[in-house]
């Protein structure tokens, strides 16, 4: 598997979204940023920007980023999803990272249905359905005339 180099730009952006999601100051990531790269550090004015948009909103879109930051929409989409890590849930930013609780139940779910695939063979395979990590609630009423089939609640007369 090869190692895909990342434009020092891109590594700073993301060492700017971390220090300001532990409350970092922009002076202090600054100076930190010009203790580790050096000369080829972002300049002030860049991790300021930077800084100050991460801050002020999550529900910014990739198109906003774009012409704000003067770079392509397809920058701004591989800059978030893949070296940022992030993905949009209800029209905002979010880490796209599991907790260990998380990654325990997908570890069950794995080997229940491992279990179940060595116990029936491929007949099994057609009775899976995947997604993503979306979840659809949906509740369908019953008509008030299969609630009386069943027997509900007796209408009380005044």
């Amino acid at each position: 598997m090869s190692v895909q180099k990342v434009p020092w730009s891109v590594e700073q952006r993301i060492v700017i979204k971390f220090l300001v999601g532990e409350n970092v100051p922009s002076a202090e990531i600054h100076h930190r940023l010009q203790q580790q790269y050096g000369e080829e550090r972002l300049s002030w004015t860049h991790v300021f920007e930077w800084y100050a948009l991460i801050r002020e909103n999550r529900r910014i879109t990739v198109k906003e980023l774009g012409a704000m930051l003067s770079i392509s929409v397809g920058s701004v989409e591989d800059i978030v999803k893949y070296h940022l890590h992030n993905r949009k849930v209800n029209a905002r930013w979010v880490p796209r990272t599991l907790t260990d609780v998380n990654k325990m139940v997908r570890m069950q779910v794995a080997s229940h249905l491992l279990q179940q695939f060595e116990d029936k063979g491929n007949e099994f395979l057609k009775s899976i359905v995947t997604t993503d990590e979306m979840w659809v609630h949906y509740f369908i009423p019953k008509s008030q005339q299969s609630s009386r089939e069943r027997g509900g609640a007796v209408r009380q007369e005044k």
